[in-house]
């Protein structure tokens, strides 16, 4: 008899399901830069006891996607349906739990372990063993350290996850229907995190973020800040192929290991965004997103979200004129709620811009960094 609940999904089922004809898709697998035609679902993106054989986060996270599947059952069958508020709430949930519970963000996580181990190895060496360590023996502390604590990586990501919800509850929520041939395809990293603002700041707290998630091959929601951009229509039907195919191209880069489509037809426009997109999709997937700093005596490991830095304009979203105008110079990440250290930080960047601490800076930089400072006044009360 197969054990309980072996096969355990870091892509629910019920999620794979809706890009399938109720029991196969077809796949591209980057490993190999192979399509695969006909595959059961319920045999991908899954690892035997992934969130371990007590079954602890495998039934909470069963019980997420439950709630979430009858929210979207009923969008998918009455086009008409938007969720109430709780129902909302329950989608954010699920969103914030399926971008952590993945091996996208097991990878990720690893990452930024394996960098403060790696710092303090080198300390170590230099300090105690008076040795100063090659960066091929680093990478061979990293093969040989690197996959210990799976397990203990993957409920850790979860258990941060329990927070998370709380820190998108502002965010503005649209259903866009897309009429036409090309259809949304998906991935094992189906949420994706972007922002139109400023690219890099794809922080759960952070001004100007949006999070899309396909739903189905025609359906994609959208969750945004609406104080940095104009008002999506709750629901709306739009017909916009080359925004479908955008919208697929970053599921290819944000994908870590197979894409997952319904029909054959699609499989031509997956290879055009292949050819067009393989470059930047290494770019994404290899760039270096830990930094150190620091001497020989001490160090500081600072870590960088992965976010996509290709621009991706979206008919849905439209950047505040005020926000396109501030020079890189100036312009600067943004917590979406008032806060004293981010005020403190700004008035820093002020003074330090006043005293000639900053190369490069001129009187216009000096003057754009005030109007920055009253735009991000009116970003916080919503007067944009």
């Amino acid at each position: 008899m197969m054990p309980t609940k072996k096969k355990q999904h870091f892509v629910p089922k019920l999620y794979m399901r809706n890009f399938s004809d109720g029991k196969i898709f077809n796949i591209y697998i980057h490993s190999n830069n192979m399509m695969k035609y006909g595959v059961g679902f319920k045999n991908q993106c899954q690892e035997n006891y992934y969130y371990g054989i007590d079954l602890e986060w495998e039934n909470t996270l069963g019980q997420i996607e439950k709630a979430y599947s009858d929210i979207i059952y009923k969008t998918i069958m009455n086009k008409k349906y938007f969720p109430n508020d709780s129902e909302v709430e329950v989608i954010k949930k699920f969103i914030v739990f399926q971008r952590q519970r993945g091996t996208f963000m097991e990878h990720e996580s690893k990452n930024v372990r394996w960098a403060l181990k790696a710092s303090i190895a080198k300390l170590v060496a230099i300090n105690k063993l008076k040795m100063f360590p090659t960066e091929e023996a680093i990478e061979q502390l990293k093969v040989m350290n690197y996959d210990i604590d799976s397990l203990q990586v993957v409920k850790t990501n979860l258990e941060n996850a329990m927070n998370f919800p709380s820190h998108i509850s502002d965010l503005s929520m649209s259903i866009i229907r897309y009429v036409g041939e090309t259809k949304l395809i998906s991935s094992d990293n189906p949420v994706v995190f972007y922002n139109a603002y400023n690219q890099p700041d794809i922080g759960l707290d952070h001004a100007g973020l949006i999070i899309m998630l396909p739903i189905t091959p025609d359906t994609l929601i959208v969750f945004y800040d609406g104080k940095m951009y104009k008002e999506i229509p709750k629901l709306s039907c739009v017909r916009n192929e080359n925004e479908v195919m955008k919208l697929n191209s970053i599921q290819f880069i944000v994908s870590k290991d197979i894409l997952f489509f319904r029909d054959k037809e699609t499989e031509k426009n997956v290879r055009k965004i292949i050819l067009k997109y393989r470059k930047k999709r290494d770019h994404f997937q290899n760039r270096k997103t830990s930094f150190e700093f620091g001497t020989d005596k001490d160090k500081v490991v600072l870590n960088q979200n992965r976010y996509i830095d290709d621009t991706f304009n979206f008919s849905f979203i439209t950047v505040t004129p005020r926000a396109s105008r501030f020079s890189l110079v100036v312009k600067d990440w943004i917590f979406r709620e008032e806060s004293g250290e981010y005020i403190e930080r700004m008035e820093n960047r002020l003074s330090m811009m006043q005293s000639g601490l900053f190369d490069g800076v001129d009187r216009k930089h000096k003057r754009e960094m005030k109007h920055f400072m009253r735009f991000v006044y009116d970003y916080w009360n919503n007067i944009l």
